[in-house]
């Protein structure tokens, strides 16, 4: 596959995305708001692979500090 066709399946993937899943995205963040907000406690869980949204919202560096990952032994990849 070139880059170029790479590329060009990407956007339209995202476009996918944003066309039928933008709406519920900004019903999720809005929630999110809301409960920072209201000074409510946000957690995040998954298990294996799943796991990595954690990651994505607690490590990645700017991620949301709020959040309060729940790591259940045995069930994340860093075991």
């Amino acid at each position: 596959m070139s880059a170029e066709l790479y590329f060009k399946e990407a956007q339209e993937s995202l476009k996918r995305v944003a066309d039928s899943q933008g709406v519920v995205i900004g019903q999720a963040a809005s929630l999110i708001v809301e409960a920072i907000l209201a000074d409510r406690s946000l957690f995040s869980f998954g298990a294996t692979h799943s796991f990595i949204l954690t990651e994505e919202l607690v490590y990645r560096t700017g991620g949301l500090i709020l959040i309060n990952p729940i790591y259940p032994h045995g069930m994340n990849l860093s075991v």
